[in-house]
This record gives C-alpha cells, structure tokens and sequence, in this order.
C-alpha cells in the first residue's frame, strides 16, 4: 500500500540523513491495540540501517503527557520501538518532548532516536530557538491578551487585525512569537490551502505560560491638573481594582491611556509632589491600546496585574475577587 506523498517526504530525510536504503510502509494498527488508541494515530512501520520501528502520526492535537502515555502502551503491545512524527512542532512543545525522552522525527528540522543512539537537528532549527523572546513585545502582548478574553480558540489574521486595528503582517510576526513558545500553533485552510488558521492551545495553559513572557505594559507616568473630556482614558492600577472589589480606593486617581496620546497631556503636567499633596490624577502612558481590552471604563484584569508596581496581602486578595471565576487563572 502507498505511503502517500506526505511520508515520501519522511521516507527522503530519513534516506538523506541515516540510510540511503531506508524504508516505510503502512502499519494495520487494529489487529493488535484497542480500536480507541488505534484511531488516534497514523502508524508507520520503518526499516533503516538494522532497526526497525514504529512511526506514528497524531491525527489530532493531543497533550504530551496523553502521548507518552499511550506510546508506553502500544510499545507494550508491539514489543517495537516507537517514534512521533511531529508536524509543525514549536521549539517549546518540541523541547517538552525532549524532556519527556520522547523519540520523535520533525522532518528537515530535529531527528531524536535513542534506541538508535541517534539525534539530527538543523541549523535552521537551532537559529529559531535563539529567536524567542524573554518577553512579549507590546503588539503580541495586546494580541496574546484580546485572544485569552474570548470564548473562542480559533483565530484568522485578516480578522484579527481588524479586531486590532494592526496590519496582517504585524499579526503574523506576533502569531510566530506565539507559536515559538508554544501558544497558538496553525492549520492550513482555503481553496488555496495557503491560508493559516491560528489555534491556541488548552486556555488554561495559554495563560500559565503565557504570562512568564508579559511585560509591564505601562511606558512611563506622568501627574496632570485634570483630565480633559476629549482624551479617551480608562481607569487604571489601584483606582481600577478598587473599582470592581471590596479594596478601598486610593489617594489618587490612576487613569490609563494609550501611550500615543501623550503629547495631549503635556500643558497638564505637574509634578508628583504636587499631585500627592493636592490629590491630582495619575496617568499611566500604556505601550499598546488599552481600549482595545478594555471593560466598563477600567483596563483589562490582567494588563491591571502587571501594572502593579507592588502587591500586599490585600491586594492579592481583590485580584483573585477582579479575576472571579475565570476558568484559565484558577
């Protein structure tokens, strides 16, 4: 039976990289396993130099937890030695599978075979890992933040930078920090298959990794005499938190803006020790549109957190009340 064009790409690394005389042909999985771990994958007998293998393809996205699981399983069952064809693998989800000890083929990219005593990795490949960022820049983190607050999981790039009012490209760039990490990977769709369909992982997760790479979104703060009524502001920091919990509101009033309307400001300016004594507002110059997240007249939960310089006991407290029942921060 023919092993279709997309392993023929396989079948090439492997002849290219261990064994010109190397082989794959399908595998009838069902005779063997239970027909549930059967359908979850593709299987794939290999033949190359003197061993011979199981390659098996997800047919979904799977956790790799679930993945070690059943490969321990099926190696059970087989008595072979078992491979994961990865597909579009980011460096994070790929470097797991390393920790995790998984063998696994990413074609024209990483080749890791313990059993074989073997493991290939491109140049290409080392070149992006060096390419992730310690922190988001402020576009991927206004983009990382819109997609955490809605219901769904599935995002275009047209959309989004419709949503975002960004251009497709500034998208894409953010979509390939995302995936670098391992938030978001992408299918391809249209009537000309060349159109990317962005999908994050479990939302949960998304935002326990996610938020090690956010940044303070708050460029600098400036004290000012009033705030005037044709400048768009949204509350921000303590004044914001005190707004929607039981936390008692501060000296001051802290008022947010994206930071592009500064220059605004700049015949309201006061000193700090000014605006302390007489009780004048704070306004936090924000690095991405704030309004854009925004919810009743206060920033977003999270830009909110990350504003804050310090946080006590009582603070922690109406962060956990602001948040409420959010699936993804318990």
């Amino acid at each position: 039976m023919g092993i279709g064009i997309e392993m023929d790409i396989v079948l090439d690394y492997l002849k290219c990289n261990i064994d010109a005389e190397a082989s794959i042909y399908e595998w009838n999985a069902k005779e063997i396993l239970r027909l549930q771990i059967a359908g979850n994958y593709d299987f794939y007998f290999v033949s190359v130099l003197d061993s011979n293998f199981l390659l098996i393809k997800p047919k979904e996205n799977m956790t790799i937890r679930i993945i070690k699981i059943q490969i321990e399983y099926i190696k059970e069952k087989t008595g072979y030695d078992l491979a994961l064809l990865l597909e579009n693998s980011t460096p994070y989800r790929t470097k797991k599978i390393l920790e995790e000890r998984i063998p696994f083929i990413s074609v024209n990219r990483q080749m890791y075979l313990p059993f074989m005593a073997l493991q290939i990795r491109s140049r290409q490949e080392k070149k992006q890992e060096t390419e992730v960022h310690d922190k988001f820049t402020a576009a991927t983190q206004l983009m990382y933040l819109y997609m955490l607050y809605q219901d769904t999981c599935i995002f275009g790039a047209e959309e989004l930078a419709k949503d975002l009012k960004v251009s497709v490209m500034t998208i894409l760039r953010g979509m390939n920090e995302l995936e670098q990490i391992g938030l978001v990977y992408h299918d391809i769709a249209g009537q000309t298959k060349r159109k990317k369909i962005f999908k994050c992982i479990y939302k949960k997760d998304y935002y326990r990794l996610g938020k090690l790479y956010l940044q303070n979104p708050v460029r600098n703060s400036i004290y000012v005499k009033y705030i005037p009524q044709s400048i768009e502001v949204y509350k921000g920091g303590l004044f914001a938190l005190s707004e929607q919990t039981m936390l008692g509101e501060p000296e001051h009033e802290i008022y947010a803006v994206d930071g592009k309307q500064g220059l605004r400001f700049q015949d309201l300016i006061v000193t700090k020790e000014q605006a302390l004594e007489e009780g004048l507002p704070e306004v936090q110059l924000m690095k991405y549109n704030i309004g854009l997240l925004a919810k009743q007249g206060c920033v977003d939960p999270i830009t909110l957190i990350k504003s804050l310089n310090k946080k006590d006991e009582r603070i922690e407290i109406a962060i956990v009340e602001m948040v409420g029942d959010r699936e993804w921060f318990l």
